[in-house]
């Protein structure tokens, strides 16, 4: 007997730029790995690229992010990260006193 796979739930947004439907699912593990290692980077063009990566393999290979508008990546970006990580930011900022 094979263990069930599961599929991660699918959530959908309209584009800001032209209003288009986007299918999605959280991002996983690997993804969030991929992320982490460009961040630690310092290398700008490398996070874009493991953005852009993030959001071709989130969208079901549906969505060219290289396509994209600035616009409509950084809001699939947010959405996609509000499901898979949560929609609350804890900060933690320096006193400048």
């Amino acid at each position: 007997m094979s263990l069930p796979i599961q599929s991660a739930p699918t959530y959908t947004t309209n584009l800001p730029s032209d209003g288009r439907e986007v299918k999605f699912r959280p991002f996983l593990v690997k993804e969030q790995k991929i992320l982490v290692l460009a961040r630690e980077g310092e290398d700008t063009r490398k996070t874009l690229d493991a953005v852009k990566e993030l959001i071709h393999n989130v969208t079901f290979e549906k969505v060219v992010a290289d396509e994209l508008p600035m616009v409509d990546l950084e809001w699939l970006f947010i959405k996609i990260r509000a499901v898979s990580v949560g929609e609350h930011v804890t900060l933690t900022l320096p006193c400048q006193l």
